[in-house]
């Protein structure tokens, strides 16, 4: 669709005794779940191709402002503050109408035709600006968390208009709304295994409806969300991570397409048992509520220094209306080379 060249991350450091200062285009990364981004709600996406890219090319950077404080011994722990504004917001990338993976809102009834009229343009004001603050605190392997980030929504909503002329349409434009977000992290590794947690409760978060009636096709509701997971390396550096999420909306909308509560688990698989220079991967996520799931599967290998190759498959499946299933005929076999250096 484009041809693109972009610095993934341009930032100056500063520091000063026990705080730290970056300005300039960055990652911030405050969650760190596989395959769901959940606490991580400060990082745009690319879903471009949906949500299979590495996870350094899915995230987008942000153009930022970050202080850290660091405070060792503290009530015999370890301390690490962060204040972030963000004066220069980037969005998710979805590409464009007719795209593989171009995030289609619902339908429209029969009789009714679908226009997408761009997106809606946010103007770099102050008040259009990201902020948001963090503590974290490291005491006997509790690794802890708390956050909060208020910004335009990074990952949009279309809002509708219905038109009767020329001809019966619904004209769908993309929109950002401010959405605030309250949460929280936890990670402890036992002699089983590295448990992890994340929560997020999301205040004022759009959602398209189908009920004609509504003026603009959009409810703002709050959700909360939680993935509770489980990883262990075994014999053969083999990696394994088990989770299991929801979210769930108390009053939600009955014309929304998620339910009031949504489950779903995830399962993945990375071994170098047959080879140290061959690496199989796999990730299924699945919903727990319809039959709506993605697989990645692939292998990679190492073949000589820095010069890898992999082969892999992408597998959506489910409804229409789904998550997945939207994307249900776009599975793909694809073969990658690449060196890093």
């Amino acid at each position: 669709q484009e041809l693109e060249l972009t610095g993934r991350e341009i930032y100056a450091d500063v520091s000063a005794g026990n705080w730290d200062f970056r300005l300039g285009r960055q990652h911030i990364v405050w969650g760190e779940m596989v395959g769901v981004f959940l606490a991580d709600t400060v990082s745009a996406k690319d879903q471009r191709e949906s949500l299979v890219q590495d996870f350094d090319l899915l995230r987008i950077p942000q153009n930022a402002a970050r202080a850290e404080y660091f405070q060792g011994d503290l009530a015999g722990g370890d301390l690490h503050a962060e204040a972030i504004w963000i004066p220069i917001m980037e969005y998710d990338d979805i590409g464009e109408p007719g795209a593989e993976f171009f995030p289609f809102p619902p339908p429209p009834p029969p009789g009714f035709a679908s226009v997408f009229a761009g997106e809606e343009d946010p103007s770099n004001s102050l008040s259009n600006s990201g902020f948001g603050i963090r503590g974290s605190f490291l005491k006997d392997g509790w690794d802890t968390s708390l956050f909060f980030y208020s910004s335009l929504d990074a990952r949009g909503a279309f809002e509708r208009t219905v038109v009767t002329s020329p001809s019966p349409a619904f004209v769908y434009r993309r929109v950002h709304d401010r959405v605030d977000h309250i949460g929280a992290t936890v990670a402890k590794d036992f002699d089983w295994g590295l448990l992890k947690a994340e929560a997020l409760y999301s205040m004022g978060q759009p959602y398209e409806v189908t009920r004609v009636s509504d003026p603009d096709g959009l409810v703002h509701q709050d959700t909360l969300q939680y993935i509770v997971g489980w990883e262990r390396v075994f014999a053969g550096d083999t990696h394994l991570n088990l989770q299991f999420f929801q979210a769930w909306t108390p009053d939600n909308d009955p014309d929304v397409i998620p339910d009031e509560l949504e489950s779903g688990f995830t399962v993945y698989l990375n071994t170098k048992a047959l080879h140290p220079r061959v690496e199989p991967e796999l990730l299924w996520i699945r919903s727990l509520d319809r039959n709506d799931w993605l697989l990645q599967a692939k292998v990679k290998w190492e073949f000589q220094r820095n010069w890898w190759t992999v082969l892999g498959v992408d597998i959506w499946s489910g409804p229409p209306a789904g998550f997945f299933g939207q994307y249900d005929s776009r599975d793909r076999v694809y073969y990658e080379l690449r060196y890093s250096f």
